[in-house]
């Protein structure tokens, strides 16, 4: 981000200075406060006053002159890092007001880890943000007494400061304590204005105090008039503008449009004006101009009053485009484009944002284009969306949507804003939009159209293309114009890796984009979005420990401020209850999400059903708004499929369920997508009659599952699980690999199989047996008799179902009773 140096400077003190004894002494308590409020009308001295006291007791100042561009919160804060030389503190450049608070916090603690010092806000009446009013104010709050604020500001700024006030911790200067006193007045008028003219009381009783009023009196040719508010132009105009020459007030109207300007900006501005000669005429004159190292600006008063000459020139819009292009040659592009905003041409301040790395400005930029204006601009259009989406200001997304859907002959690159209403709400995926393409767009618009076709293919169940598309966005090219493209790419890819059952490679993205938020200090919700999303991954693998503690750390604070993430976040709490066996708790809070989200999205949410009717839960309404919706698709999801499969199943169609399922089957196979893979295998093997079939689609789940630890399909059903285990026993591990067997004996352990029929004693009699301990080693090892260890043994048969020694040692391994390292 460009800033613009002179405002963190302090205002340079004029050679001659009055002393203001009781002002200045009073000002040299700010140290005992953590606010200082200096507020005066225009023309006060209140900037002089403050920067020749803090130069004189307060040597670690920094000091911030505020204009109207700084009223965005990105760029304020940007300025006040920047103004503080703490250069660790990047966040700022990332887009979302969290990661503005999470730098803002990081400063407050650097700040407070440091030495004393004050900052100085000059013209803080510029400031009229709410967002940014709210982090100053808590930024003050959180202070240590070392750190002290002063504001400068005219009387009618936003902050309000009773509370400090109220409490002591504030020192307030008001518009009573910068008025000069007589005597004050005529020493000012002698030792810095250098008037010595007969006028001199005329002119200290004229200007009643005001700093101001003592220039436009020197100024000034008459002071027969008492000045006030309203007077105050017809004697700007009258006494000091029309005693300039034609070429000195054309200099100062065209100038005035400037924040700042110099020699080299003259050149190009106004060729032949020879500024240092203008600027002794001005001082000599008693026009109010101020220095900032080596640029110069009018004083606001002075300013304000030669811009409202400048907009009744009748070239001033062209005068503005020559400025434009001055700025543009001189490469300072930010000021070029506050000047394109002054015009409001849209068309041009679109065009030039686009090629400019995003940071602070660029994203305020961003925000301030009308909505209205994006359909000429479809670059600019699609970073806004992200901008806004970042900011969460979803209104405005619903809003960009709305232009978009509503205006025709767009561009057709526009296409590529079809389908991302899903970012608003997760019903609205519209199966029917597929990838475009942009090939004018610049490299960033472009990875983000990537990532959009990206979602669209995960969608569509095209998980391998998602990834090639995800792949293939280079991250590193455009990461610095938005560091949230990284987010977006390791999001989708860990989702894409979770619906295939890639659940290793799905933690391993998960685990990465953790990493990158942390450093990044992202947003909250983008923190939870990636928590909710690692839920889902972490359900998959049965791991309910660890998602208990992920909801947790998720919180209710979060679910009131990210009011559209309710829904995936009861989703996972619904599925959480249901595999802990929390079976009516479940459905009551299925409910709720039916009723507060789920009612024109069941097929978005289709998965979410499979619990409710593997429990006989489903309503009758439920089961047919979904049978209609899925009658009424043009495309079905694997997910919407298996659903349909169980309802199918839950109404007795069995043939109609086994031909749909042997579809998914082959489809899943031929896709390697695993997880579906397992899910229909284990629902097929549950209701076909021949044991060898289901035998084989055990198998094929465990092949499938055991790499990735896939283990909720088994968990979901766990009766129809349970039934396959103790019918077809040690005949379901024949040819299976060790690692295999260790995933049947987990999926054992999980569900409990037989663990309560044999006591510890019989268990431990089981161990031996797996060793090849004899009748009389078994009775050595456990100090029981051998009459006791046949009559265990006898137990064993027939708990076990089995006749042998070794059938009852494999039937041990099946049911997961003993472990592999047992027989070792």
């Amino acid at each position: 981000m460009q800033l613009i140096s002179a405002k963190m400077k302090r205002p340079e003190l004029p050679k001659a200075m009055i002393s203001r004894p009781n002002l200045e002494t009073k000002l040299k308590k700010l140290g005992d406060y953590p606010l200082t409020f200096v507020e005066g009308i225009s023309g006060t001295g209140k900037s002089l006053v403050v920067s020749k006291v803090v130069s004189q007791s307060f040597p670690n100042t920094v000091w911030l002159s505020l204009d109207a561009t700084c009223n965005h919160v990105y760029v304020f804060w940007k300025y006040v890092m920047q103004m503080s030389n703490i250069e660790s503190l990047n966040a700022v450049e990332t887009l979302g007001m969290d990661a503005l608070e999470t730098a803002l916090n990081t400063f407050i603690n650097i700040l407070n880890e440091g030495e004393a010092r004050v900052f100085v806000f000059d013209d803080m009446h510029y400031i009229n943000d709410a967002t940014i009013l709210s982090m100053v104010d808590s930024m003050i709050a959180n202070l240590l007494p070392h750190i002290h604020i002063v504001w400068i500001t005219q009387p009618h700024g936003q902050f309000t400061y009773t509370k400090y006030l109220m409490k002591h911790k504030m020192l307030l200067i008001r518009d009573e304590d910068l008025r000069l006193t007589h005597e004050e007045s005529l020493d000012y008028l002698q030792n810095v204005l250098e008037y010595t003219g007969d006028a001199s009381l005329t002119i200290a009783n004229f200007a009643e105090g005001w700093v101001g009023g003592l220039h436009l009196g020197v100024a000034a040719t008459i002071w027969e008039q008492r000045l006030d508010d309203n007077l105050i132009d017809t004697y700007l105009e009258r006494e000091i503008f029309n005693a300039c020459t034609q070429d000195e007030q054309r200099f100062m109207v065209e100038t005035s449009i400037l924040t700042y300007f110099n020699q080299p900006l003259i050149d190009a501005y106004q060729p032949g004006s020879d500024l240092k000669a203008l600027l002794a005429s001005f001082t000599k004159r008693h026009i109010m101009v101020q220095y900032v190292g080596s640029d110069v600006r009018y004083h606001h008063m002075w300013q304000d009053f030669l811009r409202r000459k400048f907009q009744s020139l009748p070239d001033h819009e062209a005068i503005r485009r020559r400025i434009v292009a001055i700025y543009t040659d001189q490469g300072d592009a930010y000021e070029a484009i506050e000047h394109l905003f002054e015009l409001k041409d849209y068309v041009a301040i679109m065009a030039r944002v686009v090629t400019l790395a995003q940071s602070a400005t660029t994203f305020a930029f961003l925000g301030r284009v009308p909505i209205m204006a994006i359909v000429d601009n479809f670059e600019f259009a699609y970073q806004k969306l992200f901008y806004h989406y970042a900011n969460m200001e979803f209104s405005a997304c619903t809003e960009i949507f709305r232009v978009i859907s509503t205006t025709e002959n767009l561009d057709p690159q526009f296409q590529a804003f079809k389908g991302l209403e899903i970012l608003i709400e997760p019903a609205n995926v519209g199966y029917q939009h597929d990838t475009v393409e942009t090939p004018r767009a610049s490299e960033l618009t472009q990875a983000l159209v990537g990532v959009r076709n990206a979602a669209m293919h995960y969608y569509r169940d095209r998980f391998h293309d998602a990834l090639m598309v995800l792949q293939a966005i280079d991250v590193s090219t455009v990461e610095s114009e938005n560091p949230y493209l990284r987010f977006y790419v390791l999001n989708i890819t860990a989702q894409v890796y979770e619906e295939l059952g890639y659940l290793k490679q799905a933690l391993n993205a998960s685990k990465r984009l953790q990493d990158y938020i942390r450093t990044m200090a992202m947003l909250d919700f983008i923190r939870v979005s990636h928590t909710i999303s690692e839920i889902g991954i972490l359900l998959k693998q049965y791991r309910l420990g660890d998602v208990e503690v992920a909801l947790e750390s998720i919180g209710a604070r979060y679910l009131i401020d990210f009011t559209n993430m309710q829904t995936a976040y009861q989703y996972n709490y619904v599925e959480y209850l249901y595999l802990r066996g929390n079976i009516e708790v479940a459905y009551r809070e299925f409910e709720n999400v039916v009723q507060h989200g789920l009612k024109d999205g069941l097929l978005a949410y289709s998965s979410i059903l499979k619990h409710p009717i593997i429990h006989q839960q489903l309503s009758l309404t439920l089961r047919n708004q979904f049978k209609d919706s899925y009658a009424k698709a043009d495309f079905h999801t694997l997910n919407s499929q298996l659903v349909y499969v169980r309802l199918l199943l839950m109404e007795q169609k069995r043939d109609i369920a086994i031909e749909l399922v042997d579809r998914i089957l082959v489809h899943a196979r031929r896709e390697r997508i695993h997880l579906k893979v397992v899910e229909a295998s284990l629902i097929k093997a549950s209701i076909v009659n021949d044991a060898r079939i289901q035998i084989a689609l055990y198998k094929e789940a465990l092949y499938y599952a055991h790499q990735d630890c896939i283990m909720e399909p088994f968990m979901e059903d766990r009766q129809a699980t349970l039934s396959i285990i103790q019918t077809h026993g040690n005949h379901l591990l024949t040819d299976v690999s060790q690692a295999e067997l260790h995933f049947h004996q987990q999926i054992c352990a999980h569900l409990n199989v037989n663990q309560e029929q044999l006591t510890e004693r019989e268990v431990e009699v089981l161990k031996a047996l797996a060793q090849g301990k004899t009748n009389r080693e078994i009775a050595e090892r456990l100090f029981i008799s051998l009459a006791t260890v046949k009559t265990h043994l006898i137990n064993l048969y027939r708990k076990l179902e089995v006749s042998s020694r070794v059938q009852a040692v494999q039937k041990g391994v099946a049911l997961g009773i003993i472990k592999l390292e047992s027989i070792s």
